[in-house]
């Protein structure tokens, strides 16, 4: 997943970020140098797969 403007609008991402920061909620998550603030999330835990 990718999240934008997580500088801008720090307090309304707060809880996001907490949650896929956290590595016990299967996910690696890192802040990238773009525009106001871009957090790339990727979901690492087994059978993550996502159904449409």
């Amino acid at each position: 997943m990718v999240t934008d403007h997580i500088g801008l609008f720090a307090a309304d991402h707060a809880d996001y970020l907490a949650y896929v920061r956290d590595p016990r909620n299967g996910f690696a998550s890192a802040p990238c140098a773009m525009n106001e603030g871009t957090e790339l999330s990727i979901r690492t835990a087994p059978g993550s797969a996502v159904s449409s």
